[in-house]
């Protein structure tokens, strides 16, 4: 391997290395909201089905 050949590699693996954090870090930020959205829609929607 050639030195460019080296460096397009490290460069190549510290672009994948950022793209899958980003990936980690919008799926927890997702499943977050999810989860929060869900909390808060689920009490309206308990004293509805308690009400009937």
């Amino acid at each position: 391997m050639t030195w460019l050949d080296e460096e397009h590699s490290e460069w190549m693996r510290e672009i994948k290395r950022r793209y899958r954090c980003a990936q980690s870090r919008a799926a927890v930020k997702v499943n977050s909201e999810q989860l929060l959205f869900c909390w808060i829609s689920g009490g309206p929607v308990g004293e509805q089905l308690r009400a009937t």
